[in-house]
C-alpha cells in the first residue's frame, strides 16, 4: 500500500492541492456565481421533492429553465440530499419570479436569475446547494484520475510515464476556468468525468481491442454523458471513429464487427436510451410539427426557451430557417473566437490584456509544439490524431449555436469540459517540444505550466467577493455587548442596537474618528416604501454635531426588499474627530425615502455619550479642506490643492456619502452630466448625500459656497456608482398624463401607424413616468376592442416584459414599445385600446383607479386609439 502510494505521491499533491482550491473556492464564492447555477439548483430541488421528471409546463416553471435538459446532475445532487429537510430554514432566496428581490444589491440586470447572498447559516436549502458544489468537486476530482490513467495508457512506453501523467493532469487541473466550475453546481463536472472515462476505455480499445466489455463500457460512459447534457451529442460519432479504426488495425471478421458495434450500442441505450423513450412518449409534437421535428423537438428544443435548438426544429419543420442564408461575417467570427479562448481559460472575470497576450502566445506554442511532435515522433501521430478529432467534435455543437445565435452565447468551457482529457494530454504535449532534448525531462513542460495556472487559480480563489448581505433568515444570536430596545416602526421593528468606538465608561476612543452603529432589525410585514434611517449625535445644546442618513447595509438592502421573517443588520457610522468634550445623545429617526418626511414624530433616543477627551480633526479646521467618509474612515480633501495621486474613494449604488468641512459652507456634487446634486441632509459643518440610481456613473466634484468667498468648485474628488437612469420625456404623438392611483403616469403614447391588418401586430410606444418608489409589481394590460366592445386583442406583461414597476425609482422615466396581437378573423371596423395597470392579490387582481383633480376615479383605463382594422390589404405609402 505504501508503495502504491509513492508511485502516485505526485498525482496525490495535486487531488489535495485541486480540493483546497476547490473547496475554499465553493464556501467563499456566492451561490449564484457559476453559471446558471441557480437553474442547475432548482432542478435538482424539484426532483428531490417530487421525485419525478417535470413534464407540465407549470412543473418546468417550478423547476427552472434546465428542467427540459438530461436530468442525471440533477438526480445525483438529489440523492445525496436524501435526508436534507428542505422545509426547515433558512430558504433560498431566488430572486426569479420575486421582483422585490431584485432591490437588493440593485443590480444592473434585472434578467438574470440571482440568489441573495445572505449571512444564513449551512442548513435547508442553503445545505442542499452546498453538498451539490462538493459533488461536483467530487466529480472533477475523478475526472482527474481518469485523465492521469489515460496518460499513462498513452504514455506506457515512456520511461517518465507517471511523470507525462502528472503533466497532463497539472496542465487542466489548474485552469481557473476548472477551478471555478468545479467549485459550483453544475452539469458539466459530470459530463467531463462520464467522457474521461469514456476516453480513458477508447484508448484501451485502440491499444488492445479487448477485452470485448470495453465496447459496452464505451457505449454505456456516451450515453450517460448525454443523459447529463445534450452537448455530449457529438461522442457517438467518436465512439464510430474509434470502433472502424480499432476494427482496421485489428482486421476484424464480420462476427467480430457486428458483436463489438452491438456492445457498444447496447451501452448507449442502456446510459440514454431510457431517457430519450420517456420524453418521447411523453412530450413527442408529432400531429404539429411531423415526424422528424415532432420526435426531435421534445429532446432539443425542450419548453422552446433556448433559441438555437427551438431554431432548428422550426428549420425541420418547415417554418423557419432564416438564419441558414445570412452566415455570420468576420467580425461576428472573431468575436465568437474571441470569447472562446477568453472563457475556455477564465469563465468569470476579465483576463488582463497582458495576461490574455500571454494566452495568446502560450496557446501558439502549443499548437506549433505537437506540430513538431507529429513531425519529429512517428508514434505519436496516432494519438495526435486520434485526440485532436475528438476535440474537433465538440466545436459542432457550438459552431451551430454561433451561426444562429451570434457569439456572445458561446463558452470556451462548452468545449473545454467534454474534451479535458484530450486537452490534458495535448497541452502537455504540445509544451514538451520547447524544452532541451539533452535535459531529458520533455514531461517538464506541461508541469512549469500547471505550476504557473497554480499560482493563477490561487488568487482567483482569494479574489475578494461581495460581502454576503446583511440578512438572516434565521434569527441570529445576538452579540453580549448589544442593547436590546424593542420599538415598532409599524412593517419593521428594532430589537437591538451596538455601539462601536466606545470605552467602557462610554467614552469614544480617541483613535477612532468615527463611531460605529449595529441597528438589529426584524421585518414584520412588506414595507410600502423605502424608509432612510437618520441618526444624529446632539451635543448639550441641541445642535447636530454629526449625523447620518441612507439605506440599511448601505444602499444595498433597501426596506422593501425586506420579507415578513427576516432579521437585517444595519451598520452605520458617524464622524466624531475633531468635536468638543461634550455628553451626546444618539438620536434616531426613520424617514420615508421619496419625500424626507419622519414616519413618527418624535425621534428615538438611544443613548448617551460622554466625550472626555477630544479626537484629533482629520483636517484643520481653518483650512480649505474636507473629509469624505466611507465606511468610517475619512479621505481629507484640500478643495484648492487635491494631493497629487489622491486616490478618489469609490461610492456603490445608493449608498451615503458624509462629508464634513472645517467651516460652514454650502456643498453640492457635480458629475459629469453636469447635473448639481443637493445634499440629502447638511447640518452644521456636515453634509450627506445618499446616492441616487438617477444619478449618473462618474467621476463627481464639489461645488463649495460660502459667505466670505465666491463660487468654487473643486477637481474630481470622489466616484459614485450611479445607474444613470432616465428622466428626460421623449416626444410622443399624443400626450395623456394620466395619473394611475399617485403611483405612475401614462405622459403619452404614439402609435405608428392606425391601418392594420390581422395579421399584423398593432406598434405603440409609451413614455411612462413613476410618481413615487412604488410599493408592488404593477402589471400592465393592454386589450383590443372592437366596435360592439368584444375584445380581439389582449396581452398581460410587466413594463419592457422584465421591469417590474417596484424596481424603479420617483422620477424616473421609462420608455415601453409593445406589439399587441390582433385576433385572428377579426371583423374590418374602428377599433379602441384600453391600456391600465393591477397587482395580482391572491387570485385576483386589483386595477388602479385614475387619478384626476386629486380625486380617485371608477375608471381603471386609458382609451387609445381609434385604430382601423381591415381585411382588405392596406396600400402602403
Amino acid at each position: 500500500m505504501t508503495h502504491q502510494i509513492r508511485q502516485h505521491l505526485g498525482l496525490l499533491i495535486i487531488l489535495l492541492l485541486f480540493m483546497g482550491l476547490t473547496i475554499a473556492t465553493s464556501l467563499r464564492a456566492p451561490l449564484d456565481l457559476g453559471p446558471d447555477e441557480v437553474a442547475h439548483f432548482m432542478f435538482a430541488r424539484f426532483l428531490r421533492e417530487v421525485g419525478y421528471i417535470p413534464l407540465t409546463g407549470e412543473d418546468r416553471r417550478a423547476a427552472g429553465y434546465k428542467s427540459d435538459q438530461p436530468p442525471l446532475n440533477a438526480f445525483l445532487v438529489a440523492l445525496a440530499n436524501f435526508g436534507t429537510d428542505l422545509d426547515a430554514l433558512p430558504l433560498a432566496k431566488l430572486t426569479h419570479d420575486v421582483p422585490r428581490r431584485y432591490l437588493a444589491d440593485n443590480p444592473d440586470n434585472f434578467a438574470a436569475w440571482r440568489v441573495l447572498n445572505t449571512e444564513d447559516p449551512l442548513a435547508g436549502e442553503l445545505w442542499f446547494w452546498t453538498v451539490g458544489r462538493w459533488l461536483s468537486i467530487l466529480f472533477s476530482v475523478i475526472t482527474l484520475v481518469l485523465v492521469y490513467c489515460t496518460a499513462l495508457a498513452i504514455f506506457g512506453d515512456s520511461d517518465h510515464r507517471r511523470w507525462w501523467a502528472i503533466s497532463a493532469v497539472m496542465s487542466v487541473a489548474f485552469i481557473p476556468t476548472f477551478v471555478l466550475m468545479s467549485s459550483v453546481l453544475s452539469y458539466e463536472n459530470l459530463l467531463g468525468m462520464w467522457l474521461a472515462a469514456y476516453l480513458l476505455v477508447a484508448i484501451h480499445i485502440i491499444k488492445k481491442g479487448e477485452p470485448i466489455g470495453l465496447y459496452f463500457l464505451a457505449g454505456l460512459f456516451v450515453g450517460l454523458a448525454i443523459v447529463t447534457k445534450l452537448s455530449a451529442l457529438p461522442a457517438p460519432l467518436g465512439l464510430a471513429a474509434v470502433i472502424l479504426l480499432a476494427g482496421y488495425r485489428a482486421r476484424w471478421t464480420i462476427r467480430q464487427w457486428v458483436g463489438r458495434i452491438t456492445l457498444s450500442a447496447a451501452g448507449l441505450l442502456l446510459g440514454a436510451g431510457w431517457w430519450f423513450a420517456y420524453i418521447i412518449l411523453n412530450l413527442n409534437r408529432v400531429s404539429e410539427l411531423g415526424w422528424l421535428a415532432g420526435l426531435i423537438q421534445p429532446i432539443i428544443a425542450g419548453d422552446g426557451s433556448d433559441d438555437t435548438s427551438s431554431d432548428i426544429v422550426n428549420a425541420m419543420a418547415g417554418h423557419g430557417g432564416g438564419w441558414l442564408a445570412s452566415l455570420p461575417d468576420g467580425n461576428a467570427i472573431a468575436i465568437w473566437a474571441n470569447q472562446s479562448f477568453r472563457t475556455f481559460w477564465m469563465v468569470r472575470g476579465q483576463i488582463p490584456e497582458p495576461l490574455f497576450m500571454v494566452m495568446i502566445g502560450l496557446s501558439g506554442l502549443i499548437v506549433i509544439g505537437l506540430i513538431v511532435v507529429w513531425r519529429r515522433d512517428r508514434s505519436a501521430r496516432l494519438w495526435i490524431g486520434l485526440l485532436a478529432f475528438y476535440i474537433g467534435l465538440f466545436f459542432i455543437l457550438p459552431l451551430i449555436r454561433f451561426v444562429i445565435t451570434g457569439p456572445m452565447t458561446t463558452k470556451g468551457l462548452h468545449i473545454f469540459y467534454p474534451a479535458v482529457g484530450a486537452f490534458a494530454i495535448l497541452i502537455a504535449w504540445g509544451m514538451s517540444a520547447w524544452l532541451p532534448v539533452r535535459w531529458g525531462k520533455p514531461w517538464l513542460g506541461g508541469v512549469l505550466l500547471g505550476t504557473v495556472l497554480l499560482a493563477w487559480s490561487f488568487i482567483q480563489v482569494f479574489q475578494v467577493y461581495q460581502t454576503p448581505l446583511p440578512l438572516r433568515t434565521v434569527e441570529p444570536a445576538s452579540p453580549a455587548s448589544v442593547e436590546t430596545f424593542d420599538h415598532d416602526y409599524g412593517p419593521i421593528k428594532l430589537l437591538a442596537y451596538e455601539l462601536e468606538g466606545l470605552t467602557g465608561r462610554s467614552c469614544c476612543k480617541p483613535d477612532d474618528p468615527a463611531l460605529k452603529l449595529k441597528l438589529y432589525w426584524q421585518s414584520e410585514e412588506f414595507a410600502e416604501q423605502d424608509f432612510l434611517t437618520e441618526v444624529r449625535l446632539i451635543d448639550s445644546q441641541g445642535e447636530s454635531r454629526s449625523v447620518w442618513i441612507g439605506h440599511p447595509a448601505n444602499g444595498r438592502l433597501p426596506t422593501r426588499a425586506w420579507e415578513p421573517g427576516d432579521f437585517i443588520r444595519e451598520e452605520l457610522w458617524l464622524p466624531v474627530a475633531g468635536l468638543p468634550v461634550d455628553t451626546y445623545t444618539v438620536d434616531l429617526r426613520l424617514l420615508g425615502r421619496d419625500n424626507s418626511q419622519p414616519i413618527s414624530e418624535e425621534s428615538l433616543t438611544l443613548t448617551e455619550i460622554d466625550l472626555n477627551r477630544p479626537v484629533p480633526p482629520t483636517t484643520d479646521q481653518n483650512s480649505q479642506a474636507l473629509t469624505i467618509w466611507k465606511n468610517g474612515e475619512g479621505y481629507p480633501f484640500d478643495i484648492t490643492n487635491p494631493a497629487s495621486g489622491f486616490m478618489l474613494p469609490a461610492f456603490e449604488k445608493q449608498s451615503t456619502i458624509q462629508i464634513t468641512t472645517g467651516q460652514r459652507v454650502e456643498l453640492s456634487l457635480i458629475g459629469p452630466d453636469g447635473v448639481e446634486r443637493s445634499p440629502t441632509l447638511s447640518e452644521g459643518q456636515t453634509h450627506v448625500f445618499v446616492l441616487n440610481p438617477l444619478w449618473t456613473a462618474g467621476e463627481y466634484r464639489f461645488r463649495v459656497k460660502s459667505t466670505d468667498a465666491p463660487v468654487f468648485e473643486t477637481a474630481a474628488a470622489l466616484i459614485a456608482d450611479g445607474q444613470g437612469r432616465r428622466t428626460e420625456v421623449s416626444p410622443s404623438e399624443v400626450v395623456v398624463n394620466a395619473n394611475f392611483a399617485n403611483q405612475l403616469m401614462l405622459l403619452g403614447y404614439t402609435l405608428p401607424q392606425r391601418q392594420f391588418s390581422p395579421d399584423e401586430g398593432i406598434s405603440l410606444v409609451m413614455q411612462l413616468k413613476a410618481l413615487r418608489t412604488m410599493p408592488a409589481d404593477f402589471i400592465m394590460f393592454v386589450r383590443l376592442y372592437d366596435s360592439n366592445g368584444a375584445v380581439r386583442g389582449q396581452l398581460d406583461r410587466r413594463p419592457l416584459w422584465l421591469y417590474s414597476t417596484i424596481l424603479w425609482v420617483k422620477d424616473e422615466v421609462v420608455e415601453d414599445a409593445l406589439t399587441l396581437p390582433i385576433e385572428a378573423g377579426a371583423p374590418d371596423g374602428v377599433y379602441t385600446i384600453d391600456l391600465g395597470f393591477y397587482f395580482p392579490v391572491g387570485e385576483s387582481a386589483v386595477s388602479l383607479p385614475l387619478v384626476e383633480n386629486g380625486q380617485m376615479q371608477d375608471k381603471t383605463s386609458v382609451s387609445i386609439g381609434p385604430i382601423e382594422v381591415s381585411n382588405t390589404p392596406l396600400s402602403k405609402p
